[in-house]
């Protein structure tokens, strides 16, 4: 009899840890390739203040020969479609063919709740164009944890040899792209030659800063702004026959963009560069030779705003039945530490580029130059050659161009449609009409699958 009560009695104490033990059951955290740093050190931080919280990180990749640790991004998505998989997920848009289809699938939880009753998470501290890309009518699909802008490097000597202002919208660029196409400056490209035999990246770059959608993911309707399309495109037919046309006969290469900056110049561009990763184009900036005159900012959209993409997607599995710890995890990686470590980090975080909470690049930028006031680069003649400051007004200009900006999202699919049914019209070979009209066509044909 005393055994039997023993044993109930050790079964009574027993109870309470066999259920916790499911309590503490790890979440599940998959993550693109890049951003399992950040996501450890959030989930590090978490577990200090939540000695429950436990967390298993899976990087995923689009690769055939993924090693051990990596899950490819189709079975992935084959288990989001089917109500399977992790709990939590963060993703890229080059993981997946389409972020917008994606979310309209349904795999993913309705943050709104979440968001409303949230007591860490203010809207008003993050880029509100940024931060509501997620947000359709009341139901948000994800949060951005990250964004980029294309960003322009030139400088002040190449604006005055060519009697050109910084672009207050995207119409200047193209106006200059014109001005270079008809010799004018002895100019010959509107960017440093940076292309591939059936691609230009100054198109791509000028498009994604245009701030034209080619479909409306609301109403799936296709070709929402034609009039812009069409300023965009007939200004790009100017630099299509300089940038692209001449790139590609002299088989240009991509540039070393780790090399001494100011060396470029000698390519005679309106820019050394466009670019999508505008941290980079900062420290480009300090290795500009004084007497050129570093400027750098955000290219503007064709209206003069800031067209910005979310680079990194945060979202909870809709068939989790741990997404409070998701959620508590997602709000660790949106507070003001790991935002601030996307830039003190970036190296480690690239993939992020910019954080999607206010007032954190100006300080950034003078932080960046802080640790390099005293380090040199070695240019091709062997010289060394030293890091120079940002102007505290471009810093706070850069800052401000960010800040404004406004969430766009075209897949690289729908930019490679708009690419390849246009080269007709570029080329001369088919009319505006009819190469848009193909355009349309195909877009319907895609937004309707």
């Amino acid at each position: 009899m005393k055994k039997t009560v023993c044993m109930l009695l050790c079964l009574a104490l027993l109870l309470p840890c066999l259920s916790g033990c499911g309590d503490t059951e790890p979440l599940q955290v998959w993550c693109a390739e890049g951003t399992e740093n950040f996501v450890q050190q959030a989930a590090y931080m978490q577990k200090q203040i939540d000695d429950k919280f436990a967390c298993e990180v899976t990087v995923f990749r689009e690769d055939a020969a993924a090693g051990d640790g990596f899950a490819l991004t189709q079975d992935l998505q084959s288990q989001l479609m089917a109500g399977e998989g992790p709990d939590l997920v963060l993703f890229t848009e080059e993981d997946f063919t389409d972020v917008r289809k994606l979310t309209e699938s349904g795999c993913f939880l309705d943050l709104s709740g979440y968001l409303e009753n949230s007591e860490k998470i203010d809207p008003e501290e993050y880029i509100e164009g940024i931060f509501t890309d997620g947000c359709v009518g009341e139901m948000c699909h994800y949060l951005p944890l990250g964004f980029t802008a294309v960003s322009y490097l030139t400088t002040g000597m190449t604006l005055a040899d060519n009697g050109w202002t910084e672009p207050e919208t995207l119409t200047d660029v193209l106006q200059q792209g014109e001005s270079i196409a008809e010799g004018t400056g002895g100019y010959a490209y509107l960017m440093c030659p940076l292309t591939e035999t059936d691609w230009d990246y100054a198109f791509e770059f000028l498009f994604r800063a245009s701030g034209l959608e080619l479909i409306d993911d609301e109403n799936g309707t296709v070709l929402p702004d034609e009039g812009g399309l069409k300023q965009f495109l007939e200004g790009y037919r100017h630099i299509w026959e300089v940038q692209w046309l001449n790139a590609k006969a002299a088989d240009a290469e991509m540039p070393d963009i780790l090399g001494y900056w100011g060396e470029h110049f000698a390519e005679k561009s309106f820019a050394y560069l466009f670019w999508n990763y505008p941290l980079i184009t900062v420290n480009a900036g300090m290795l500009v030779p004084e007497e050129q005159g570093a400027r750098i900012n955000v290219l503007p959209d064709l209206r003069g705003g800031t067209a910005g993409e979310v680079t990194v997607y945060a979202a909870i599995n809709a068939g989790s039945e741990r997404s409070d710890a998701a959620w508590a995890l997602m709000e660790r990686m949106l507070g003001e530490t790991m935002q601030e470590k996307i830039l003190s980090d970036y190296d480690n975080s690239e993939a992020f580029r910019v954080p999607v909470r206010k007032d954190c690049l100006q300080e950034w930028i003078d932080a960046y130059w802080r640790e390099r006031e005293n380090a040199y680069v070695e240019d091709s003649q062997g010289m060394l050659q030293p890091y120079l400051p940002i102007e505290e007004s471009m810093a706070e200009a850069f800052e401000a161009r960010m800040e404004e900006a406004v969430s766009v999202y075209n897949s690289q699919t729908v930019i490679r449609m708009l690419w390849d049914t246009m080269q007709p019209y570029f080329e001369g070979s088919g009319s505006y009409d009819s190469c848009i009209t193909e355009l349309r066509e195909t877009l319907t044909l895609y937004a309707g699958d």
